[in-house]
């Protein structure tokens, strides 16, 4: 298993239901619709790269274009408009990356992160 190493794993959230709150994971089993319990989604340099972390690959296929509710805390409600200001003029309104899963797999904490290939 070759690949250049990119980074370690310090955190995995899953967002069981799309805007509210993460639910922090020690790990996660990874199959073709990605993170088990998630809604669908996943970083912005790196589309067309395939990542490997832990037992799993995963392609980064474009970038995540964001709406307002960004702008809204999960837990506390409260709203805060430079957020998708800042996106906006700063990231082209994207701000994080979709992905689609290579070979399905487990990812943990602390798993390095292996950059396989670029397409």
């Amino acid at each position: 298993m070759g690949g250049r190493r990119v980074g370690r794993v310090v955190g995995l959230w899953r967002y069981p239901v799309k805007s509210m709150g993460a639910e922090a994971l020690s790990f996660a089993d990874v199959s073709w619709h990605g993170f088990a319990g998630d809604r669908r989604c996943a970083e912005d340099s790196w589309v067309g790269c395939v990542l490997r972390i832990g037992g799993l690959q995963m392609r980064i296929d474009k970038r995540d274009g964001r709406c307002a509710v960004i702008t809204i805390d999960p837990m506390t409600k409260e709203r805060n408009p430079a957020i998708l200001r800042a996106v906006a003029g700063d990231r082209q309104g994207c701000l994080g990356v979709y992905g689609s899963t290579v070979e399905p797999g487990r990812a943990a904490l602390h798993d390095s992160v292996f950059m396989e290939s670029y397409e």
